[in-house]
């Protein structure tokens, strides 16, 4: 079977690779500053902006303009010798879908193509057709039910709550707590990278509640050394459990998943429980999977609970995409250009679930 090109597009990073590949061949921050994109972009002066916003992108033109610039200087190879599948969110926009497939087909000329649902790639990046699902990026966080390979839309909730939210409460906390301002792009990256380096998700809510047990220091660029303690650790992942303390009209991810589950058939739920998987980038704190098992637990107490948390689970689309672009069926499943060239856009929605 010929190789895949497999492009996942976030609100915060995309990552694109061969689906022969583990891993993606690259990672990098879906923003854009006139000409510059990436990490490039946020480097630049002046105002940058993301590609997608809440899991949509922002207008046509620059999703014309970021396709071509992953074609011509991130994968540098050509279109037409590759299938591909791209991942989307729930309830993608019908004209962007559209708008897509006419790019791909018309533009790029790649011999097939396939859109595929993120929270149902994550299923499967973990060897499961029927499961349920906590997706959660830079944008938005998912909570959702696939059964046997496709996700059920009534029930799915989506929460506006991600990664952004994580890092702003974190930068509150640093302002707070150690008198630190980030006023730059360059500055708020670094809050980022602090994040990703020292916070986790405590085992129950008030563990984070005391006096600093241990602390850890983190260097910025101008040589302040800020003391990095247990508050600054674990309480801006508490956004994801608790998203009203912080300001936010939203249940807790735990709240959303147990009311997914608990919507489904009854003799179907058992299962669920049981097998809940975590991915994205969001959810890449250590200590997730324990957190989220004792909160279910506490909401469900008569079921067993079990949560997942793949080492690789910041990729898990970008994974199943892979997966499901390297089974024998996939090019029978995908749109090819004699059907589009038959049907044309709204060959989408006849192929492509969403």
């Amino acid at each position: 079977m010929d190789q895949v090109a497999v492009i996942d597009v976030g609100s915060g990073f995309t990552k694109i690779g061969i689906n022969s590949e583990q891993l993606p061949l690259k990672t990098f921050e879906s923003a854009v500053n006139g000409h510059a994109y990436g990490r490039e972009a946020l480097k630049k002066g002046g105002v940058h902006k993301y590609v997608m916003e809440k899991g949509y992108w922002i207008n046509f033109d620059t999703m014309n303009k970021y396709l071509d610039h992953i074609y011509k200087d991130e994968f540098v190879v050509r279109p037409d010798d590759y299938g591909v599948i791209m991942t989307e969110s729930p309830s993608s926009q019908k004209n962007y879908r559209e708008k897509l497939v006419k790019l791909m087909f018309e533009q790029y000329d790649v011999p097939y193509f396939y859109l595929a649902r993120q929270d149902v790639l994550t299923a499967l990046s973990a060897g499961k057709l029927t499961a349920a699902v906590l997706e959660s990026g830079y944008g938005v966080t998912l909570a959702s039910v696939i059964y046997e390979g496709y996700a059920i839309n009534n029930l799915t909730h989506k929460l506006e709550i991600g990664a952004a939210d994580v890092d702003d409460a974190l930068m509150k906390i640093l302002i707070e707590e150690r008198g630190v301002v980030f006023a730059t792009d360059s500055e708020r990256y670094q809050v980022r990278l602090i994040k990703e380096k020292f916070c986790n998700v405590a085992s129950q809510q008030s563990a984070f509640d005391s006096t600093d047990v241990t602390t850890d220091t983190f260097e910025l660029p101008d040589g302040r050394v800020i003391t990095i303690g247990d508050v600054e650790k674990y309480k801006p992942s508490e956004l994801l459990f608790y998203p009203r303390e912080f300001g936010f009209n939203s249940d807790g991810v735990h709240e959303s998943l147990a009311q997914c589950i608990n919507r489904s058939d009854e003799e179907l739920r058992p299962w669920l429980y049981k097998n809940i998987i975590c991915g994205g980038g969001n959810t890449a704190f250590s200590g997730i999977d324990t957190r989220l098992q004792n909160e279910i637990s506490e909401l469900s107490s008569t079921i067993t609970v079990h949560v997942e948390a793949p080492v690789s689970r910041k990729y898990s689309a970008w994974i199943g995409a892979a997966m499901l672009s390297s089974l024998s069926t996939f090019e029978k499943m995908a749109m090819r250009r004699s059907q589009y060239d038959e049907v044309g856009e709204q060959l989408v929605h006849r192929v492509c679930f969403n």
